[in-house]
C-alpha cells in the first residue's frame, strides 16, 4: 500500500504581474533565438515534445510538463523534425 505524506502548502512565489502568455504552436522542425532577460519565464507542454536549453543545458519536455526558467538564464526552444508540439509560455 502507497503512503502519502501530508504537508502544508505555503506560498513561495507570489507573482504580482504577467507580462506575456504565449501560445506557441511548432510543426515540423523549429528552432528558436536565445534569449535572457531579468523576470522568471514558464513553459508547460501542452502536447508533443520540445528541446528547452536553458545555460547550455537541454532539457527535453513532453505532454504535460513544465519547466521553470529563472531570470537572467540564457534560453531556447526547439523541437525535432517531424514533431508536432503546442505550448503555453508566460512571462
Amino acid at each position: 500500500m502507497k503512503t502519502y505524506l501530508r504537508h502544508r502548502i505555503s506560498n513561495v512565489v507570489d507573482v504580482k504581474e504577467l507580462i506575456v502568455f504565449e501560445y506557441l504552436d511548432f510543426e515540423g522542425k523549429y528552432k528558436d533565438y536565445s534569449e535572457s532577460h531579468d523576470f522568471w519565464e514558464l513553459c508547460y507542454v501542452e502536447k508533443g515534445e520540445i528541446i528547452l536549453t536553458v545555460d547550455g543545458v537541454k532539457y527535453t519536455l513532453s505532454d504535460n510538463e513544465l519547466l521553470v526558467i529563472p531570470p537572467n538564464s540564457v534560453h531556447a526552444y526547439s523541437s525535432k523534425s517531424g514533431n508536432e508540439s503546442r505550448i503555453f509560455g508566460g512571462k
